[in-house]
C-alpha cells in the first residue's frame, strides 16, 4: 500500500514538473508576445542606437567615446570597445560604411536579462555593395536601462 502510493505521488510530481516546463517553453517560444511590454521596446531601441549612433566617429577623447558607448554597453565589453574605438578615430581614415539593422528579435527575456538576435546590413556609400550579417546581443537591465553585456557577429 505504501509502495502504491508512493508510485502515485512520484507520477503525480513528474506530471507537475512536465507540465511546468511545458508551459515555461510555450512562453519562451512565444517571444513575440514579449514585443509590446516596454521592457522589450527599450532592448529594441538599445541594440538599434547602438549600431546605428556613429556619433563616436567624431569624438575628440577617449572619454567622450566611453561617453557615448555608455548610452549601450556596459561591464568589460564598455572597456574594450571604449579602447578599440579610441584607436580607429584616432586613425585619420576614411569610413564610407554605413551599417544599419534590418530585425530585432529578442529571444530570452527575464526581469533582468534579455538575448537578442539581429539581422545587420553594412553598406559601402561609395559604391553601394551591401554585406549581411546576423548579431547575437547579451543584455543586463541596469540601473539606467538596458546595457549590451556581451556581442557576437557573423558576417557572411
Amino acid at each position: 500500500m505504501l509502495i502504491r502510493t508512493l508510485l502515485k505521488l512520484y507520477v503525480i510530481s513528474i506530471i507537475l514538473v512536465f507540465s511546468t516546463q511545458c508551459i515555461y517553453l510555450t512562453k519562451l517560444d512565444a517571444a513575440e508576445d514579449l514585443l509590446d511590454t516596454s521592457d522589450s521596446i527599450l532592448i529594441k531601441e538599445t541594440v538599434n542606437n547602438a549600431v546605428n549612433d556613429n556619433r563616436w566617429f567624431n569624438a575628440s577623447s577617449q572619454e567622450e567615446v566611453k561617453s557615448i558607448l555608455d548610452d549601450y554597453y556596459t561591464g568589460p565589453l564598455l572597456d574594450v570597445l571604449t579602447a578599440d574605438t579610441w584607436k580607429f578615430v584616432q586613425q585619420c581614415t576614411d569610413w564610407p560604411y554605413q551599417v544599419s539593422v534590418e530585425e530585432v528579435k529578442i529571444t530570452y527575456l527575464t526581469n533582468d536579462s534579455a538575448v537578442v538576435n539581429a539581422s545587420l546590413k553594412d553598406k559601402d556609400l561609395y559604391t553601394g555593395n551591401e554585406i549581411h550579417g546576423l548579431a547575437v546581443y547579451n543584455l543586463i537591465k541596469t540601473e539606467n536601462n538596458w546595457r549590451i553585456i556581451s556581442d557576437k557577429y557573423k558576417w557572411e
